[in-house]
């Protein structure tokens, strides 16, 4: 009976193991794109850096700190939050666009000089109560608040740009922005100072 029961535990595990079997990581390697679409998003958010990640500041102050990085160039957006005063909570927005520039990485092989901002959202999260202590045994309620942050990535469609560039030198910005995505794709080695050249922030 012992045998009989292991022979018949052991069909029915095979014939469970059969979908698992039949779909193999040569299936999944060939359902990711090979290469960055012409045109493609990037949406993520707090929660995507973790599940319990809050962010303690009110909107009001983060809104501040987000509202030069809207429809900026991703390397410039870094750069503000890399030098901005609010050292504590830029390293927070920088932690949650590292997360998208990742699954970017991942899903459509993008590098951050390919992609620029479309939106960065802020709102209202959880509130809590506090009691605030003032002089001549007065009390007053204070208000804890945190925050929600949504933030958009697209891809830059590079002759789009320099076709519809109002000046020369807003021409040129994209020519070198394009000549920049190109060579580090290519695998060409930049030195540091033409890099630094290829950087530099003109009027957006």
């Amino acid at each position: 009976m012992l045998i009989r029961r292991l022979a018949s535990s052991s069909s029915t595990v095979s014939t469970y193991m059969k979908p698992l079997q039949s779909f193999s990581s040569s299936a999944i390697t060939s359902t990711l794109p090979k290469a960055a679409p012409r045109e493609f998003t990037i949406k993520i958010k707090e929660t995507d850096v973790d599940p319990e990640f809050a962010i303690m500041q009110s909107p009001l102050k983060i809104g501040f700190l987000v509202a030069p990085l809207r429809r900026r160039w991703v390397p410039n957006a870094i750069a503000q939050l890399k030098f901005s005063p609010k050292r504590k909570y830029s390293e927070v927005i920088r932690r949650i666009l590292n997360v998208g520039l990742k699954k970017a990485d991942f899903l459509y092989r993008a590098i951050p000089e390919e992609m620029y901002i479309d939106e960065i959202v802020v709102n209202k999260g959880y509130s809590r109560k506090n009691i605030t202590i003032m002089g001549r045994g007065r009390t007053g309620i204070g208000v804890k608040r945190w925050s929600h942050v949504w933030i958009t990535l697209k891809s830059i469609d590079f002759d789009a740009r320099i076709a519809n560039a109002h000046t020369w030198s807003q021409e040129q910005k994209w020519r070198k922005r394009k000549e920049l995505v190109q060579r580090l794709k290519s695998g060409d080695s930049i030195p540091p100072l033409k890099q630094i050249r290829m950087l530099q922030d003109d009027k957006e």
